[in-house]
């Protein structure tokens, strides 16, 4: 994350074996308080070595943590919205 501020990333992509709850919570967390014109995205990906039978060993990924592209488009739209109400008191 340090090296992400220095380079203003747009994405944060962290790959592992497995996460702690407390690591997910996080990620979510930072994706929920972020509109899409914030960045960076927080991603994790979990990844695997899978073998059937006696082929060679294959990567799995499989995301756990990405941002809620959907919340983040309806909050940006209310936050922009809000912004341009002009209300008048004549």
């Amino acid at each position: 994350m340090t090296c992400a501020v220095g380079l203003e990333a747009d994405i944060l992509i962290w790959i592992a074996e497995d996460f702690l709850p407390e690591h997910i919570n996080t990620l979510n967390w930072l994706n929920s308080i972020a509109s899409e014109e914030d960045k960076p995205s927080f991603f994790a990906l979990k990844v695997n070595l899978i073998k059937i039978d006696d082929s060679r060993a294959a990567l799995e990924v499989n995301p756990v943590v990405h941002p809620d592209q959907w919340a983040r488009q309806i909050k940006t739209e209310t936050t922009r919205d809000s912004k341009s109400l002009d209300i008048g008191y004549n």
